[in-house]
């Protein structure tokens, strides 16, 4: 095994749930597609109740996909 392969495996094991390809996640969803529905609906959600604010700067745009992301 190279370099190369070894990197690939690490990361692997870091990232996915072993013996999938679905991304380790905190509800401990090992089905890509019910991983996907749901990330799907938390984001709309979440999505829809961002406070209102002003959206000119980098800082506030950042703020706002913190916001998003968070919370599962």
């Amino acid at each position: 095994m190279d370099k190369y392969e070894i990197q690939k495996k690490i990361f692997q094991e870091k990232l996915f749930i072993p013996g999938t390809n679905v991304l380790k996640n905190k509800k401990g969803i090992t089905d890509k597609k019910t991983l996907k529905e749901f990330e799907g609906k938390h984001f709309s959600n979440k999505s829809l109740s961002v406070p209102m604010g002003d959206l000119s700067t980098k800082n506030s745009q950042t703020s706002i996909r913190r916001y998003v992301r968070m919370g599962w």
